[in-house]
């Protein structure tokens, strides 16, 4: 344990006991807030990210004490509301994370506050149906529901009711055909690459045992499971989970990396270079396979390692995907998308264009039919109990595509931060999870990490010009560089402009009526800067982060997909 301030040693979290009993009672958790709320407001570094910190320090200065045996424990619990689990804290301020002694880790508290909360019943059904993103998202696609729920949202009598501010934007819901004609083209041209090479994956991955579909009159469907619907009341307007945090960040000049995982000994391709060992006692769960290894309230390592991009561009490819998938040291070339439920539900254009983009780029993609939310929504409302039942659904499926010799990848950062950070935290004794953490990628990660080995398609035909690039609160947490920004930069006649500010939307954060206009104050820098910038471009790796911000900026510029420029760039 380190005794001094700083230090060398790489960060690391230990495991979120939460299902130990003493995890939930209130007194332990009071005098865990008192500790650490105590270290912070004698540091206050983190003032400028999020509301939590101003709120927690006006509670101590506005205190008769003005220090944290002034404040009344009962007002703890404001704090935690304008905390939304971003992370940025602990990865890019805090000097006291552990190792160090004090081993603070406040993102970890505040969802231990929340948990706490969530069990006494304080949490507004409100924030329930909010949370519940995919089962809005299954009732608002069925046609004729798809055009009332659309456009009851637009009367304020209905926002009043919901709860939703006036102004707050809500992505709209999309009709279930959307989604098919993808999983119907996909299918198609993955069974095409099948009949012409021995080595293409299956043309579906339908979970076994999955729940019975929503509605048999569904055309949708395609045979595929749908969500289980909940017993709560009606839905809600959708959100989704965006990037989160607030303010400016200064840059790192030493990135915390969590480095792409060693191919699973059960996928016939070479395993990735093993990343130095970090100068930690402890070893690191999400990267190290031994199947001896001791996992119970181990810490969770993060290595600095960063991937390099290093060797030449690869030759030119046609415009048509080749016949099977190429394999690579760090990537198999044969790729299961998780769709997600935004995907699924509100806006599926995003999807499209990626997988367009990989098969431009010679990777055999299929979908995952699996509609299910990830469970960030309801992490962040504290409800463990049912990202318990999401992960045993989702693991299930996704541990069948890496069975079947498929990398993982899904369009929002959110989504792949569940997975590849949260759920081992966790399940840290979850040999099947720390597979997913492995084997799962951000998109213009896994184009990169392609690019370092000579197979990114460089043949770009158009150029981009001034593209205004922000960086996505979820993205930046999983520590593997500024690979968006570099893949983007490869365009010939293209300027890539970076927003390191939070867009301060966070899925529900910024729809709700009592945090609009925090998530409006949390994402103005930005927004100026985008409108003062008047850029040919603007993307986000968050699309509903994006799309706030190109909101407030009134620019007029719509918030667009990195791999959406992509498919623009290579003239597909």
């Amino acid at each position: 344990m380190i005794k001094s301030e700083g230090g060398l040693a790489a960060p690391h979290r230990h495991p979120i006991a939460w299902r130990d009993e003493a995890f939930y009672q209130q007194e332990e958790l009071n005098k865990e807030c008192a500790r650490v709320f105590d270290v912070c407001h004698g540091c206050r570094r983190c003032v400028n990210l999020c509301q939590a910190f101003p709120t927690l320090f006006d509670l101590i200065d506005t205190s008769e004490t003005m220090e944290v045996d002034g404040v009344d424990a009962a007002d703890y619990g404001k704090v935690a509301k304008q905390c939304y689990l971003c992370d940025l804290c602990f990865m890019s301020k805090c000097p006291y994370v552990p190792p160090h002694e004090w081993a603070i880790d406040f993102p970890a508290l505040m969802l231990r506050a929340k948990a706490v909360a969530f069990r006494q019943g304080r949490v507004t059904q409100r924030d329930k149906q909010l949370a519940a993103v995919d089962r809005n998202g299954a009732l608002g696609s069925i046609p004729v529901i798809n055009q009332i729920a659309n456009k009851v949202m637009d009367y304020s009598w209905a926002r009043r009711i919901a709860g939703i501010h006036q102004d707050a934007v809500l992505p709209k819901y999309q009709l279930r055909s959307a989604a098919k004609k993808v999983y119907d083209r996909t299918a198609d041209q993955a069974a095409s690459t099948q009949a012409g090479s021995s080595t293409a994956v299956a043309p579906a991955l339908v979970p076994q045992d999955a729940p019975a579909a929503l509605s048999p009159a569904d055309p949708s469907t395609i045979g595929e499971p749908a969500p289980v619907l909940s017993d709560e009341s009606i839905a809600l307007p959708p959100v989704l989970q965006s990037d989160q945090v607030a303010s400016p960040l200064a840059p790192q000049d030493e990135s915390i990396a969590l480095p792409p995982a060693p191919q699973d000994e059960s996928i016939a391709s070479p395993p990735a270079p093993q990343d130095e060992p970090v100068a930690s006692p402890q070893a690191d769960f999400l990267t190290t396979g031994a199947p001896d290894l001791e996992l119970q309230s181990e810490p969770v390592a993060l290595s600095r390692a960063d991937p390099s991009t290093i060797g030449e561009p690869a030759p030119a490819l046609s415009d048509e995907p080749v016949a099977s998938p190429r394999d690579g040291s760090s990537t198999t070339g044969r790729l299961a998308v998780f769709m997600t439920c935004y995907g699924h539900y509100y806006d599926v254009k995003p999807v499209e264009d990626l997988i367009q983009v990989l098969e431009h780029n010679g990777v055999a993609v299929e979908l995952i039919a699996n509609k299910r939310c990830c469970g960030m929504p309801r992490l962040e409302l504290g409800d463990l109990q049912s990202v318990d039942r999401v992960r045993h659904h989702h693991v299930d499926s996704l541990t069948q595509a890496i069975d079947k010799g498929c990398d993982i990848m899904a369009p929002l950062p959110s989504c792949v931060l569940m997975f590849r950070a949260v759920l081992p935290l966790l399940y840290p004794d979850d040999r099947a999870i720390k597979r997913v953490s492995r084997r799962i990628y951000d998109p213009c990660e896994y184009l990169m990490l392609r690019h370092a080995e000579g197979l990114l398609n460089t043949d770009f035909k158009n150029e981009l010009g001034e593209v205004v690039y922000h960086l996505a609160c979820h993205t930046r947490v999983q520590n593997f560089g500024y690979k968006t920004r570099e893949l983007l930069s490869m365009v010939p006649g293209t300027t890539i402009k970076m927003l390191e500010r939070c867009s301060g939307h966070d899925g529900t954060y910024g729809v709700k009526k009592d945090t609009y206009e925090h998530a409006c104050r949390i994402g103005a820098p930005p927004a100026q800067q985008l409108k003062r910038a008047a850029p040919s471009h603007f993307t986000s790796d968050c699309i509903l982060a994006g799309r706030h911000i190109a909101e407030l900026s009134g620019s007029g510029l719509p918030a667009q997909h990195p791999f959406s420029l992509l498919k623009f760039a290579y003239g597909l």
